[in-house]
């Protein structure tokens, strides 16, 4: 079992709908694709790029010296009316604007970056409510203090 617990709560995040916590350890950023993306898109919303600017400033001043995994995830509805092959795509590709993002626009630095695409092979909600559906569209940034 995964335990999670939430972060310090002084970010300004939570009011942004990105959720803070620290899983087995480790810092997890969680944004939720309601936040960032428009449904069955990998190009950010203005909302994320706002969201992304805050989480940027909580990379640098809390977490500077580490390594940051930018997780794409989907939902388990294949992909019917979109640009995108597979969810894969889908989420590698979310993944990828995220990390462009706070490379070319919030001063992080690419070598600090890692890029994944779970699409929907690691769900936070195993239901298929659309709620649960809801819950598994997200980008998470792993946070993996100290020396790269």
């Amino acid at each position: 079992e995964v335990i999670e617990v939430p972060a310090q709560d002084d970010t300004g995040l939570e009011e942004l709908g990105v959720g803070y916590a620290y899983r087995d350890g480790v810092a997890v950023i969680t944004i939720p694709q309601q936040v960032s993306f428009p449904s069955g898109k990998a190009t950010l919303s203005k909302n994320g790029e706002e969201a992304l600017r805050e989480v940027a400033q909580v990379l640098r001043s809390r977490h500077a010296g580490g390594t940051y995994s930018i997780e794409g995830h989907t939902d388990s509805d294949p992909i019917s009316k979109s640009k995108f092959d597979s969810n894969r795509d889908l989420s590698l590709s979310r993944a990828m604007a995220v990390l462009t993002y706070l490379v070319e626009s919030c001063d992080i630095l690419d070598d600090q970056c890692v890029v994944v695409g779970h699409s929907q092979y690691r769900p936070v909600d195993p239901g298929s409510s659309s709620e649960a559906k809801a819950r598994n569209r997200r980008v998470e940034i792993l946070v993996f203090d100290g020396d790269r």
